[in-house]
């Protein structure tokens, strides 16, 4: 079952971003992020708090973080635009 299975390895994923996220590793995170999907980052980052957002964007190169914006569900992209805005990384 190939549902099942991406399901795991997604939860497998979770748990190492955030492992890494508690570590204070950005290093390790991003390489393990220029591994993933760009639709497999997105989903993790919708179950993640502001703050972890914030870390994860930062890690991600610009292409990456363009497209999982463009992945995430419509509350997340608002709520990620609002926390960009606030940070002084995009303009009103």
């Amino acid at each position: 079952m190939p549902d099942e299975k991406e399901h795991f390895q997604r939860q497998i994923l979770l748990q190492q971003v955030e492992i890494l996220l508690e570590d204070g590793n950005p290093k390790k995170l991003k390489e393990l992020l220029d591994e993933q999907r760009s639709s497999d980052i997105a989903e993790i980052v919708q179950l993640l708090d502001n703050d972890q957002r914030r870390v994860i964007f930062d890690v991600l190169e610009r292409a990456v973080s363009a497209e999982v914006l463009e992945k995430v569900d419509e509350a997340t992209r608002a709520e990620l635009f609002q926390l960009l805005k606030e940070e002084g990384i995009i303009g009103e």
